[in-house]
């Protein structure tokens, strides 16, 4: 899964008058980005959701979202949809590797995968959308139009800049908006498979629990309750998986950092 370059095509683009009321504030048209799932057109997720979704899926992934600018090239919006709702997300990555972002918030959280929804209670719409924000990845949740979307945004790049003794990199070419995009989606990937694989954890330490339990109760105890016990912890955990994605969500400590901070990464706009 990755973002390519696309024509500048506003006119097939989600939510154009939302667009145009961008450029009234004075930015100016980058380009646009595509989301690609895979080689072969099909949806890698599409057993997760019900064909509603996946029916949105098909129909969003190859509708090009604009990508405005300001004209000293720093910051970066785009513009596109997200179940029938505008979604705005503004960028800025900074000379010592940080992601800024600025998110419009959504009006209720989208669809979840069917074998997380008995977690769904447990989430809301800041969790869902600051869920990758991590070291060197700062993600904030805004309301307003426009104007006070990009004022929120560029105060966050101060508190940034101020607080690191950094400042925001000039993106002038489409590549490099391109390469930051990317990057932030592979960082999102790697948030999400650090979760399953504290789920996996739970689930393949509850097994060798419920096996020990088993062994003792029915070896050496010769008692009925930990044989019983041990049976029940391993779908006992298999339910509990979710509540654990979504609370691992709720807490940022453990998420992987954004990979431009690490020191080994020299040059920001070049991820390997």
């Amino acid at each position: 899964m990755h973002y390519r370059e696309a024509p500048w095509l506003v006119e097939y683009a989600s939510h154009p008058e939302l667009v145009q009321a961008f450029l009234d504030t004075g930015l100016v048209p980058a380009g646009c980005l595509v989301f690609d799932d895979g080689d072969d057109g099909t949806l890698a997720w599409a057993d997760a959701y019900d064909d509603e979704t996946n029916a949105y899926f098909l129909q969003h992934l190859e509708r090009p979202a604009p990508v405005l600018a300001t004209p000293d090239g720093t910051t970066l919006v785009e513009v596109s949809d997200m179940h029938g709702a505008p979604s705005v997300r503004v960028r800025s990555i900074m000379a010592n590797g940080v992601l800024v972002e600025t998110l419009l918030r959504w009006p209720a959280v989208p669809p979840w995968p069917r074998g997380m929804r008995r977690a769904r209670w447990l989430a809301d719409v800041d969790v869902e959308m600051t869920r990758q924000a991590a070291r060197g990845r700062v993600v904030r949740v805004v309301e307003g139009g426009p104007t006070e979307i990009l004022v929120h945004h560029f105060a966050s790049v101060a508190q940034v800049a101020e607080d690191e003794g950094t400042e925001p990199v000039e993106l002038t070419t489409m590549d490099e908006v391109v390469s930051v995009w990317n990057a932030a989606l592979v960082h999102g990937q790697q948030v999400e498979r650090a979760g399953l694989l504290m789920a996996g954890l739970l689930q393949m330490g509850s097994l060798l629990l419920a096996v020990a339990l088993v062994l003792v109760g029915w070896l050496v105890a010769h008692a009925w309750w930990p044989v019983a016990l041990g049976l029940a912890l391993v779908p006992a955990a298999w339910w509990a998986s979710p509540i654990v994605l979504v609370m691992y969500r709720r807490s940022g400590r453990l998420r992987p950092p954004f990979p431009w901070v690490v020191p080994a990464r020299v040059v920001p706009l070049d991820p390997r």
